[in-house]
């Protein structure tokens, strides 16, 4: 390599995050978001929005604490469910996202710095926008964090004066560019950290899903999460359906755990068999 060119490397890369990084605020600006309006308690949100001074109607308040709490409740639910599991950060299909695609602890630093905990959500939207300036996580997966956190907003924001506001944030995928696979698979997930058990496994097996943009961890994360929620037939239909690839020993023994309580014992028995020496 000729001297220099790394350094002009690394220079268009921290470039090109900046231009995204000022994209994605403008669109924030444009929605509502930006400047920021910080709600403590969701059941002030309504009365926020109408004190929001010069910028009116078109503020969006962003209620972190509501957020945690749900969140917080959510893995208090999951690790009871799961005591005998070795990694319960999987079973929440955002916390892995965080854990294992986001540059090690690279992004749990950032929101634990911005006074967060390191887990879901982002204590605040700056702290959320910063994670366009962070390098070693791939794009499509800081566009799928923004995403989920539209999708809370969506759900925690009823009141009829944040339409438009939601309306714009269905757009957002389509603005930066997000391949349909990817946006099924986001949504998907949400959906089934939110025990929303049947619209997430439709969605899940929706052709526009590529199963090359599913990571095995993710696969893992999908089926223990309807295992240990009582939802068997439907770890049954995923695995029949997408037949996710056999990466390491974890895949063999959820595939069989999932035959196991669905009563298909002699299947079961016949799988055990095919796959003993990998064991």
């Amino acid at each position: 390599m000729y001297p220099g060119v790394g350094d002009l490397s690394h220079q268009a890369r921290v470039l090109e995050l900046v231009a995204v990084y000022i994209e994605v605020v403008e669109w924030f600006v444009n929605v509502g978001l930006l400047p920021e309006f910080p709600c403590e308690d969701l059941a002030l949100v309504d009365d926020g929005y109408e004190a929001a001074g010069e910028f009116g109607a078109h503020r969006v308040p962003y209620p972190a604490s509501a957020l945690a709490k749900v969140y917080q409740r959510r893995r208090s639910e999951l690790e009871k469910l799961s005591r005998s599991a070795t990694d319960k950060t999987d079973i929440l299909f955002i916390d892995g996202l965080v854990k294992r695609e986001c540059n090690g602890d690279c992004l749990s630093s950032l929101w634990e710095r911005d006074g967060g905990t390191g887990l879901y959500p982002p204590p605040s939207i700056q702290s959320l926008l910063r994670t366009y300036l962070l390098d070693g996580i791939p794009m499509h997966v800081k566009h799928s964090i923004v995403i989920y956190v539209f999708l809370d907003l969506a759900g925690l924001l009823e009141s009829r004066r944040y339409t438009a506001a939601i309306n714009q944030f269905i757009k957002f995928p389509s603005a930066f560019r997000l391949t349909p696979s990817f946006i099924k698979i986001t949504q998907a997930l949400w959906l089934l950290d939110h025990q929303d058990f049947t619209e997430a496994i439709d969605m899940l097996l929706d052709p526009l899903i590529s199963m090359d943009d599913l990571k095995p961890w993710q696969h893992q994360c999908i089926i223990r999460a309807f295992l240990y929620q009582g939802q068997h037939q439907m770890a049954l239909k995923y695995i029949r359906v997408q037949q996710p690839p056999l990466k390491d020993i974890e895949d063999i023994r959820l595939n069989l755990t999932v035959l196991l309580v669905n009563g298909l014992i002699h299947e079961a028995f016949q799988y055990q068999r095919q796959h003993c020496n990998e064991q």
